[in-house]
Parts: structure tokens; sequence; C-alpha cells
């Protein structure tokens, strides 16, 4: 649940078309939110036609529920539908995208969710990276995957363009709850530091080999290459050696 205890509820509703006699005002109830299917008049607009609003200060978290009716000088109108809708703020950002490993088809990482829904319980979370350019965070990835799930704390990417092995990209991740649903506004958290799309690098091309300046004192090893850097520049060989006995083997 969210941290605030009390919030600020606005509810508005559509002017009404007049018929031949003019709309003279509207009135709103709601339930309070106490599960008694009973509705308890708000707002009495009667005679005053300009106001399309009423604002209300709820309990934050709270599901409620409200409908109106329109007034002219021969009497009232049936009820609207029903609005039902939580008393909630926008949530917490969510935590930011970190890496956790990256292979040839994917980079996996995951996130802390949002500290505050706001008093509204949390949709989902939903994921987007860059093009690999360092540009605008807009491709949003694993939608099906993340959909209607609240509690996801991580996902491994594979939805990376065909030619970027080798690019690195940025993630950001967006928060979503029933408010945000509401108002079409997603809270998006801070984008993550450049993650590299790579493997490990292939196996050497063969084994080592003693090399011509090898002696009595020395052995020259050569060794091969690595055909397949699978993304990312080799930085180091290292080579191991045993004891000469079939003991365990130790790096030079």
């Amino acid at each position: 649940m969210g941290l605030s205890t009390r919030t600020q509820l606005s509810i508005s509703w559509s002017i009404e078309p007049d018929t031949e006699i003019p709309i003279t005002g509207y009135s709103l109830e709601w339930d309070n939110a106490e599960g008694e299917s009973v509705f308890y008049e708000i707002w009495d607009g009667r005679g005053h036609p300009e106001v399309l609003s009423f604002t209300i200060v709820a309990e934050t978290g709270k599901k409620y529920s409200f409908r109106h009716k329109a007034f002219n000088v021969n009497g009232e109108s049936l009820y609207s539908e029903v609005l039902e809708t939580y008393a909630c703020v926008s949530p917490a950002a969510p935590g930011l995208p970190t890496w956790i490993t990256s292979t040839t088809t994917a980079i996996s990482l995951n996130w802390e969710g949002s500290a505050d829904d706001g008093g509204c319980p949390i949709i989902e979370y939903r994921l987007f990276r860059d093009a690999g350019d360092g540009g605008a965070v807009n491709v949003e990835v694993h939608a099906a995957d993340l959909a209607g799930n609240s509690a996801a704390t991580g996902q491994a990417v594979t939805e990376l363009p065909v030619d970027g092995l080798g690019m690195e990209f940025v993630f950001q991740l967006e928060v979503l709850t029933d408010y945000t649903n509401l108002i079409s506004q997603a809270v998006m958290g801070e984008a993550s530091y450049p993650m590299l799309y790579a493997g490990v690098p292939g196996t050497p091309s063969s084994a080592p080999t003693r090399g011509a300046s090898s002696g009595s004192y020395i052995i020259h090893v050569e060794i091969g290459a690595v055909a397949e850097s699978n993304g990312a520049g080799i930085t180091s060989y290292h080579i191991v050696i045993d004891d000469g006995l079939g003991g365990s083997f130790v790096e030079l």
C-alpha cells in the first residue's frame, strides 16, 4: 500500500445536452467505500449547471463508487453509470534495471519494484530499451511476458536486434497502477547504464604447442587465437600449467 493515508479525489462529468428545458444542475453520490452498496449524496449542484466536477478527501487505497444525475425544472434524470476508482496518487518510480549476465542470445537483468504504490494496486511493469545507439529509450520489450505481472523483478531480454551482438543497450522501467491506468500516464524510472550484448569467448582454436625457442629450462608455449569473440573484444589470454607429475593446474 501507499505511504499516504488521505488523498484528494477529483470526479468530473460531462455536460448533458438540453432538451426543451435547460439543465439546472447536477448531484453527485458515492458509496463511501464501506461495502454497503448504498449511495450518499456528496454534492447538490442544483442551480449550478456550470459545476462539472467535485473534489473530496478520501482514504488512500480504498476503492470508491460514484454516480451522478442531472436536474431541470421538471425533475431529475436517471442515474449515470457507476464509476469505480481508487483514491490514490502516482506511485514511486521503479528501481534501476541492473545487469545480471549476457549471452549471445539475451541480456538478463533485474530491478527493485516501486517502493510506494501511491495507494493503488500495481498492475504491471513495462520494460524499454534504446536502439543500441545511445538514443531514446522507447522500444518496449517483452510486453506480453510482463503484462499483468505486478511482482516481476527481472527479465531475460531476447528481443534485441539481429545484428546487435557487441552493441550496448540502455534499459528503463515503467510502473503502471490502477491510478496511472485511469489517467493513461505510467511512471518511468531512471535509465540504466549501458549493458553490453555479448557472450563469453569461444574455445581456443587449438591446443597450446611447444615453440621453437624452447630449451632445457624454458618451454616456450604458443597458443591459438579464439575465432569467436561472441560480441566482446578479447582482453587477455590465460595459460595454466600442471606440476609435471599429473597434478592440478595453476595459472602462470
